[in-house]
């Protein structure tokens, strides 16, 4: 009865009168318990007054006054009163004022049904940053780290600026711990300590999982040796291995098999020469396989980026070069005489190509996002003048949105996706660039690269292509459940809409393949666990409006995976 009183004053009804409950039992001893509340009127306010901002720059009184949320005339609802103590000290503390406390009184008037609601702003003084200094950082270079602070000594005192500086020190994976403080007593010119922790700077990872889809099996492993501040300079070197045994289209039914492995090594040096590049060169080895062939062979990608706007744009531009031996071609299958897309390539086969991007991310998380806005814009240029033997370019927009509904527990995300390839030579394109949907993250309603242009050879057997065009449109629904070992579970349901065409002409808005399904997820801590189903909905019959479909008849998908589909 207590419980209720407060909750009806905690939303401004201070006269309610929650009267003694009627009781009755029953015959079988079930009780019946009746309340009755009388709420009255709710308290408004009547006057609102900020103290102490009146000794603060105009600017900031004005920012003080509209941070609060309360006007006069409102209910008086104290979680909103509380919420705008909080308001007022975010906003002082962005403002300069690290100091500052923020106090409340109210003044309820039963008779009249108002109030009078104070807040009290003590904001000390306006501090401007003195010196910046390290403490701890052992054998990391201090010049490196301070490129990484995002305030300056002279700079007004700014929370935001801190917590930034914190992200991008714990970014560099070298910190256990990053505490940065002023001193405790209120002071107008204080410095500023950064204590920082090393973490371990060389780091063996291992680990294995595996891949499920309807056409492809995969038992994967991965292993990484990395070491920090390689020869000092905050240097990032990194071995990694990761093979894998694939069987398609399933274990039990191996029509092409065998081995796979990526490997490579990399250096990266960030700041170059107090740029704000970050330097990269990765030296690779791959061994693949694909439904139509198997190729193998090295590769090289230097390459440089630079982040912009707190991290939240990031551009780059590489060179990339690629050695492959192809070997088991299914020579039916690429025969140029008598597909679409014939296999376009010399053997041994060398790829070139130079690929600038730009990257804005605005999502709140990057593994599991449930707020923001995502985009991406990709080329691709290749040609022999850069030591490759095609000449083409390719173009990769995509663009993403998460909106929640209501609350973040429910959220709607978006994906609009576009693939552009053109070589310049009839339909000589590099086989290994081409585009292709389908899969966990590609398209749900076929299996890993089986929305593409197909060769159907005499056994029955359909051999994916790949394409110049491409268009994919996703819708998610994600929800969340409940948690479980501290975790969510939670259901997901798409819509997907795509298709790869042989001409990027031939893309129709009006003909693509449709696909929905639903789908359990976990959010783990090394990303979303997800099983899904896919249901096609059209094209699956052998034509449709006189062109071929990709699997006629093939229906149902399942997908099981680590990471959100987008």
């Amino acid at each position: 009865m207590q419980r209720i009183g407060a909750f009806l004053q905690a939303r401004g009804y201070f006269s309610a009168q929650v009267k003694p409950p009627r009781i009755a039992v029953d015959s079988d001893g079930g009780v019946s318990i009746d309340v009755a509340v009388a709420s009255g009127r709710p308290t408004r306010i009547q006057q609102l007054k900020i103290a102490g901002s009146k000794r603060l720059p105009a600017s900031v009184a004005r920012r003080l006054a509209a941070a609060t949320g309360l006007r006069t005339g409102d209910v008086l609802i104290y979680p909103h009163y509380s919420s705008a103590k909080t308001a007022l000290l975010r906003e002082l503390r962005a403002s300069g004022y690290p100091y500052a406390a923020v106090t409340g009184r109210i003044a309820v008037n039963r008779g009249s049904d108002s109030a009078n609601v104070q807040l009290t702003v003590d904001s000390g003084p306006r501090v401007v940053l003195g010196a910046i200094r390290l403490r701890g950082n052992g054998p990391l270079p201090a010049d490196k780290l301070r490129a990484l602070i995002t305030f300056r000594s002279g700079d007004l005192f700014d929370e935001r600026q801190f917590a930034r500086t914190r992200a991008r020190f714990f970014r560099q994976q070298v910190f256990s711990s990053v505490h940065i403080a002023l001193p405790d007593q209120p002071q107008a010119h204080p410095d500023v300590m950064i204590d920082l922790e090393p973490a371990k700077l060389r780091v063996l990872r291992l680990g294995a999982g595996i891949g499920v889809e309807r056409r492809r099996h995969e038992l994967r492993a991965t292993g990484s040796w990395t070491i920090y501040n390689f020869l000092g300079g905050l240097r990032v070197l990194n071995v990694e291995l990761k093979p894998a045994l694939v069987a398609m289209p399933a274990v039990w039914d191996r029509q092409r098999n065998g081995p796979a492995i990526t490997s490579s090594i990399s250096l990266k040096q960030p700041d170059l020469l107090a740029t704000g590049l970050t330097a990269y060169v990765r030296a690779s080895y791959e061994l693949g396989i694909h439904e139509g062939y198997r190729f193998h062979g090295p590769g090289l990608q230097p390459g440089l980026e630079r982040t912009f706007f707190d991290e939240r744009l990031r551009v780059g531009l590489s060179w990339n070069l690629q050695f492959f031996d192809f070997f088991d071609v299914d020579l039916k299958a690429f025969e140029a005489t008598t597909t679409q897309l014939g296999l376009g390539f010399v053997d041994p086969y060398r790829l070139a190509w130079i690929e600038p991007f730009a990257q804005l991310d605005l999502r709140d998380s990057i593994l599991d996002p449930r707020a923001g806005f995502f985009a991406e814009l990709r080329f691709e240029l290749g040609h022999p003048a850069i030591a490759g033997d095609f000449s083409y370019i390719k173009m990769l927009p995509e663009v993403r949105g998460y909106v929640p509904l209501g609350t973040k527990r429910l959220v709607l995300a978006l994906r609009v996706q576009l693939g552009y390839l053109r070589p310049s030579t009839g339909i000589a394109s590099p086989v290994t660039r081409r585009l292709s949907l389908g899969g966990p993250t590609r398209h749900r309603g076929f299996s890993y690269g089986r929305l593409s242009p197909q060769a159907k050879l005499s056994d029955g057997r359909r051999v994916p292509l790949g394409g110049h065009g491409a268009l994919l449109f996703s819708a998610d629904l994600r929800l969340r459940l409940v948690q479980l070992f501290g975790y969510w579970i939670g259901l997901g349901a798409f819509l997907d809409g795509g298709d790869v065409t042989a001409n990027f002409s031939d893309l129709a808005l009006d003909n693509l393949h449709l696909a929905t399904g639903a789908g359990l997820l976990y959010a783990t801590p090394i990303g979303t666990l997800r099983l899904a189903l896919g249901v096609r909905l059209n094209r699956l019959a052998e034509q449709s409006s006189g062109r071929a479909n990709p699997d006629p008849g093939e229906r149902l998908t399942f997908h099981l995976t680590v990471g959100t589909a987008f």
